[in-house]
């Protein structure tokens, strides 16, 4: 549980100093008042990433000095995060007195966040999936963020090679060994992906029939880049695909296929539909709630694997819902016993079960 935020200078947000429920906290505001700058903050604090677009982390810096500091106290955990930008731009983070090492921290702090952009998930770019999947992952398998850090190395040096090879700079003897290492890691990371997707699908049909009863049998269907029968047959069916489109790859100059090109969709029935593409056959207001569905299976999972349970970050969930949905998302959450922040910016679009029972924070109190 998220038991106490203080942090000074993070972007519009001075000086913070807040104590939070262990069940549904509410921060109602305007636009521009700083709500989702401290949703960014608790996730820049965990993830070392934001979920808005951002080139340095400099831009987190507020007006009123020239270093931020945030401090999460998480289960008697200490996690600190400390941005300067005197001589040069530094960051520290210190977790219980020692250098904050990621995968401790991604360890102790169980985060899922559903926020507007979310809905990109249905109907956005694969890379906004693939992200999405891969930062769960990472909170939850020891090993995920360095396989994949090791693919992505490899994928860089692959590619430099065959624009070399394009340019007459090289020729494919040291390619066999890239593509060695790229199919062993890739073949990695598609496991364990599809894994994950499973255990999703096990549980979006629990939480959509006590959520949203307009979609059945919603499913999230792994779509890889290169085609296999069965998972044992990974490594093979990638071997063969870069053997018969070296030349290919070479002319491009650039890795055309693996697991840095896989994607997943959305699927649903209705009365009308039956094993639709929620991103072409879903309202707007649908494929809000597949989102959420997405993400409450995450929360799921990852309050199984966590003993310290899971905080939701739930930034303006209301807004683009009628009054009914919004209801029943109240209900549901108020049953689940998470520990929660919703933002709004009409405190009129939070249902009653929820006003009556949170606790109202205010970042600038």
């Amino acid at each position: 549980m998220l038991q106490h935020i203080k942090a000074y200078n993070y972007r519009n947000l001075e000086n913070v100093d807040l104590d939070l429920s262990d069940s549904i906290n509410l921060l109602t505001a305007p636009n521009g008042f700083g709500k989702t700058n401290l949703i960014e903050m608790i996730y820049y604090s965990v993830f070392r990433a934001s979920f808005r677009p951002l080139h340095s982390y400099a831009e987190l810096l507020g007006d009123k000095d020239n270093h931020l500091k945030i401090e999460l106290d998480w289960h008697n955990s200490i996690l600190e995060t400390i941005i300067s930008n005197t001589s040069k731009l530094q960051r520290k983070t210190i977790l219980n007195g020692k250098v904050g090492r990621k995968r401790k921290i991604l360890e102790t702090f169980g985060l899922v966040l559903f926020a507007p952009h979310s809905v990109d998930l249905v109907n956005g770019e694969p890379k906004i999936r693939r992200d999405d999947l891969d930062f769960f992952i990472m909170m939850l398998e020891p090993n995920y963020e360095s396989d994949l850090k090791t693919y992505n190395s490899v994928l860089k040096n692959r590619n430099a090679l065959l624009k070399a090879m394009r340019e007459g700079l090289a020729d494919s003897k040291e390619l066999k060994y890239w593509t060695e290492k790229l199919i062993s890691v890739g073949s990695i990371l598609e496991k364990v992906r599809i894994n994950y997707i499973k255990q999703i699908n096990d549980f979006v049909p629990i939480v959509s029939k006590d959520l949203y009863h307009d979609i059945t049998d919603l499913k999230v269907e792994y779509i890889p880049n290169v085609e296999f029968d069965s998972e044992d047959e990974i490594e093979n069916a990638l071997t063969n695909k870069y053997s018969e489109n070296e030349q290919k790859e070479i002319i491009v100059g650039k890795t055309l296929y693996g697991p840095h090109k896989d994607d997943y969709y959305f699927k649903f029935d209705t009365s009308v539909y039956k094993d639709k593409n929620l991103k072409f056959h879903g309202s707007r207001g649908q494929q809000r709630i597949g989102s959420f569905l997405f993400k409450i299976a995450q929360a799921e999972i990852t309050r199984e694997y966590n003993s310290n349970d899971v905080l939701l970050l739930l930034d303006d969930i209301m807004s683009e819902l009628d009054s009914t949905h919004r209801d029943n998302i109240a209900e549901f959450l108020i049953n689940k016993n998470y520990q929660i922040i919703i933002t709004g910016a009409d405190i009129n679009e939070i249902p009653s079960i929820i006003k009556d029972s949170a606790n109202t924070i205010n970042p600038k109190n």
